[in-house]
């Protein structure tokens, strides 16, 4: 079920145990759109973020996203489904010196002003699903886009002219 969210969170009352659930559809992730093969998708996200406290940072989420994205093969250049399934820990800083504070399986979160934006948070993630270079499974390069080749014929030590290096240094030593 398409849900409506907050804007903005405040994250002191976020780590008393909200948890949002729900779907939002594609097109409401601005971001997420300029990388996908359509323009105007017409799947959801299935997402869950419960919110923590933290005794080392001011707050931790674990976010959950489920969907599927229209992209672009690279290779063949046709659109193809690509199923993105993230299970993520987010850690909440507002300074540097706070990211040593992170367990080594958590990512951090800038936190801006207390504020957590829950669909800039969802998008992110769904961002950092998607491969650096989108190869479908079965992708070939279409045909057409195939040079004609033809076979050249291997060249070996018996069939190719000897050739000195040297053959020009001959011709000047002669003037």
């Amino acid at each position: 079920m398409v849900i409506r969210i907050p804007q903005q969170l405040d994250l002191a009352k976020a780590i008393t145990g909200y948890a949002w659930e729900g779907e939002l559809p594609l097109r409401e992730f601005p971001r997420l759109l300029e990388l996908l093969e359509t323009p105007e998708p017409e799947g959801t996200v299935a997402f869950r973020v419960e919110f923590s406290d933290s005794r080392l940072l001011p707050g931790e989420a674990r976010i959950q996203a489920r969907t599927v994205l229209p992209l672009q093969c690279q290779r063949s250049l046709q659109g193809f489904d690509f199923s993105v399934d993230v299970d993520r820990q987010v850690g909440f800083v507002t300074a540097t010196e706070q990211l040593d504070r992170l367990s080594p399986d958590m990512e951090p979160s800038w936190l801006n002003e207390g504020q957590v934006n829950l669909r800039d948070l969802i998008e992110d993630e769904l961002i950092l699903a998607i491969p650096e270079i989108p190869l479908s499974e079965d992708g070939q390069v279409p045909v057409e886009y195939l040079a004609e080749a033809t076979p050249e014929p291997e060249q070996t030590v018996e069939n190719s002219p000897e050739v000195n290096p040297f053959a020009v240094l001959e011709k000047l030593k002669g003037k």
